[in-house]
């Protein structure tokens, strides 16, 4: 009797494993053949061996293996996954793994997603395309920053809505003027129609350079006056290039007047007096027109004094060497220099 008891008690655990067997062999898909794939990793955040494979939502498959490459240089992990044979014709070339988690800080698993039709299947154990996760702890690391940055930014909203709750600044001015704010907000729309019709002015304006009218729309667009008027610029530009060489090469009398100062202050100087000359006999010459002159035609003639009818002043006859006198003595007495000889400006005061 009692080996009866122990015999029934050792199948009802023999039942209860192999049920057990049975519904983890359906869960997992133990008992199905599975085709295995190859995926690449920068890290895997917690990944773990045997941690479900889903595609699009549903479990086909799971993780088989983890490991580093041969290579040492390799900066990726290797993970090898399993998937049933019936789903493995749905993985296409350019389907993606991601390596996902259930909820906020639950487990990790890999999320499949299915390629378009038209791609090429991916044949078994070749490689699939992957995303790096998130590295959460860098993210978290820099919250700290953000989040002084989000109190840095508070704490300027709060002092700029005090300060236009006081009445302070423009924005302050219009929410305690009901006036003010009526008649900036009456501003603010007839600037904003200016706007609009200078935008329409510019809209029209192009459009004509578009189509090539007015003197824009010639040069902009392919036509002759364009083109001549771009041949005379070019011409211009040589014509100055030129008159720039001979000017850095000192050639002619405008380098001299530029290079040397002391040549430009003498020239100056000798046009200032020539100017004053010319002023003076001028000025002499409309003195002498309200007098009487008479021309003996003899050449040895000189100027003669005469009577005039209307005054009794004396008139002077003309005399060929007052020219030459002129020349010699020049106006108001001053002596003409000498020839080869270059004259140095006096200064001219405001009382000559």
């Amino acid at each position: 009797m009692r080996t009866t008891k122990v015999g029934l008690l050792v199948a009802a655990a023999l039942a209860l494993l192999m049920g057990a067997i049975v519904t983890l062999g359906q869960q997992e898909h133990f008992w199905e053949r599975k085709v295995r794939y190859e995926m690449h990793f920068a890290r895997t955040n917690g990944l773990q061996v045997g941690a479900p494979v889903s595609l699009t939502g549903v479990a086909i498959g799971s993780v088989v293996n983890m490991r580093f490459p041969s290579d040492p240089a390799a900066a990726y992990i290797e993970v090898m996954i399993g998937v049933t044979s019936d789903v493995a014709p749905r993985l296409r070339e350019n389907s993606v793994a991601t390596i996902r988690t259930y909820g906020l800080l639950g487990d990790r698993y890999i999320e499949l997603t299915a390629g378009s039709p038209d791609a090429a299947p991916v044949p078994p154990g070749g490689l699939l395309s992957s995303i790096d996760p998130i590295d959460y702890e860098a993210v978290l690391g820099q919250s700290g920053d953000i989040v002084t940055n989000i109190v840095e930014v508070t704490g300027s909203l709060k002092d700029v809505l005090g300060t236009i709750q006081r009445g302070e600044g423009l924005l302050g001015a219009m929410v305690r003027n009901r006036e003010l704010g009526e008649s900036t907000l009456v501003d603010l729309q007839h600037t904003m129609a200016n706007v609009q019709q200078t935008t329409r002015v510019l809209e029209k304006i192009l459009r004509r350079v578009e189509h090539g009218e007015g003197l824009l729309g010639q040069l902009t667009g392919p036509s002759q006056e364009g083109d001549a008027l771009l041949a005379r610029v070019g011409r211009a530009t040589r014509a100055l290039e030129r008159f720039a060489g001979r000017l850095e090469r000192g050639k002619g009398a405008l380098p001299q007047l530029v290079e040397d100062e002391a040549y430009a202050h003498r020239v100056l100087g000798n046009l200032d007096r020539a100017a004053a000359d010319l002023a003076d006999v001028a000025g002499t010459c409309s003195a002498s027109g309200s007098r009487s002159r008479t021309w003996a035609p003899n050449p040895t003639s000189r100027w003669t004094t005469t009577k005039d009818s209307s005054s009794t002043r004396a008139s002077p006859r003309w005399s060929p060497r007052a020219p030459t006198r002129w020349l010699r003595n020049g106006p108001r007495g001053r002596t003409a220099p000498a020839a080869g000889r270059r004259t140095v400006p006096r200064p001219r005061t405001t009382h000559e």
